[in-house]
């Protein structure tokens, strides 16, 4: 099991793009064309929940905390 460990912080501008999240994932999918979460160190239901589309609009994320296997987020 891979597990992120250690201490991460950022802040997002959703307006822009955001090198932190400008990953190359070509070199990460299987055949099908799905990510492999494990090739970015996070456990896969982190993964899925950061994928998904922000609902709040363009301000919902700027800053997000990460510590270990878990994350908070403000706006």
């Amino acid at each position: 099991e891979l597990t992120q460990k250690g201490t991460f912080s950022a802040a997002l501008y959703t307006h822009s793009p955001s090198a932190i999240m400008n990953v190359n994932t070509s070199k990460l999918q299987d055949s099908s064309g799905s990510v492999d979460p494990a090739g970015f160190g996070l456990p896969p239901a982190s993964f899925q929940h950061l994928e998904q589309p922000s609902s709040l609009g363009k301000a919902a994320l700027t800053h997000i905390y990460m510590r270990d296997s878990s994350y908070t987020w403000k706006s």
